[in-house]
C-alpha cells in the first residue's frame, strides 16, 4: 500500500514538472508553436545548418512569422512577392533529415534548397567557389574492404554504398548511392551563378556526413572515385527526404576552405552564399 502511494505521488510530481517546463521547452520569444495554416502558392523552403547561414535571407523577408516545430525553427515570409520559408536545421545528417520532414509536412513547399558552407574536395576550387549539387551522396554509408590481420589501415579501401531511399516507381526503399539535384533548379542556379563575381560556380557532387575529412590523399581519392567537389553535413539527407515526398531539391554550397589548397579560409562564406 505504501509503495502504491509513493508511486502515485512520484507520478503526480513528474506530471507537474512536465507541465511547468513545457512552455519553456517548446516556446521561444516570438515563436508560434503550431502547425501553420496554408494559404496561397506553395513556398520555397530554404535550409541552413546555422543561424549565420540564414541571417541575410531572414533580414530580407517581408512580413516574417516565426514557427517552432519540435526543436527546429522556421521563418515564413515573402521575398520579392514570393512565399519563402527559412529553416535552421542545425548541423548533421540526422538534424537535417528531421528538419526537412517537419518542414515538408507543415509547409508543403514547391521545392527545397539546402544551402550553406562546405569544405572543398576538388583542388581546383578556391574559397568562395560555389558548388551546385548536380548529385550528392551520404559519406557515412560506406563499407571497408577486408584486409589481412596486421595489414594496417587503408583509408582508400572503402566503398561508398549509399542509403536506403524510397523509390516511388517501386513503392519501396532501395539502396541508392546518389541523389540528383532537380534539373530545373540546377539550370536556374547555373544561370544565377553566371553573374557571381566572388569565385567560380560549378556543377558537382556533394559528400554529406557527420565526420570531417582532414587527409589530402583520402580527399583526392574520394573526389576521383565519387565525383565529390565538397563535403558538408546536410545536403544528401535533405535530398533523401525530399525524394520520399516527391519534392524537388537542390544543394548549393560555398567553399569556405580546403586542405588541398594554400588559400586562407573565407570568413564571409556564409554571407556570400545568401547574396
Amino acid at each position: 500500500m505504501m509503495k502504491r502511494i509513493v508511486w502515485k505521488r512520484l507520478a503526480a510530481a513528474l506530471l507537474l514538472l512536465a507541465v511547468w517546463i513545457m512552455p519553456t521547452a517548446w516556446a521561444g520569444p516570438g515563436y508560434i508553436d503550431a502547425v501553420p495554416v496554408l494559404t496561397g502558392p506553395a513556398p520555397l523552403l530554404i535550409e541552413g545548418a546555422a543561424g549565420d547561414d540564414l541571417d541575410v535571407l531572414r533580414a530580407a523577408l517581408d512580413q516574417p512569422v516565426m514557427y517552432r516545430l519540435g526543436e527546429w525553427q522556421y521563418t515564413r515570409g515573402q521575398y520579392a512577392g514570393y512565399p519563402v520559408v527559412l529553416c535552421c536545421s542545425s548541423v548533421g545528417v540526422g538534424n537535417s533529415a528531421a528538419a526537412t520532414v517537419l518542414g515538408i509536412e507543415a509547409f508543403q513547399p514547391a521545392a527545397v534548397i539546402s544551402q550553406g558552407t562546405a569544405q572543398g574536395m576538388d583542388a581546383a576550387l578556391q574559397p568562395l567557389s560555389i558548388v551546385l549539387g548536380a548529385k550528392s551522396y551520404n559519406g557515412n554509408a560506406w563499407r571497408s574492404q577486408p584486409l589481412d590481420r596486421g595489414a594496417g589501415i587503408d583509408l582508400k579501401a572503402v566503398r561508398m554504398e549509399g542509403t536506403f531511399s524510397y523509390q516511388a516507381a517501386q513503392d519501396r526503399f532501395v539502396q541508392q548511392l546518389y541523389h540528383e539535384g532537380a534539373a530545373g533548379l540546377l539550370a536556374a542556379a547555373h544561370t544565377a551563378a553566371a553573374s557571381y563575381t566572388d569565385g567560380s560556380g560549378v556543377g558537382g557532387g556533394i559528400q554529406s556526413g557527420d565526420g570531417r575529412l582532414g587527409q589530402p590523399e583520402q580527399i583526392k581519392h574520394l573526389h576521383a572515385a565519387y565525383g565529390a567537389s565538397c563535403e558538408d553535413g546536410e545536403t544528401d539527407t535533405v535530398a533523401q527526404m525530399c525524394q520520399v515526398y516527391g519534392v524537388p531539391h537542390l544543394g548549393i554550397r560555398i567553399v569556405a576552405g580546403s586542405v588541398l589548397t594554400e588559400a586562407a579560409p573565407a570568413a564571409r562564406a556564409s554571407q556570400v552564399g545568401q547574396a
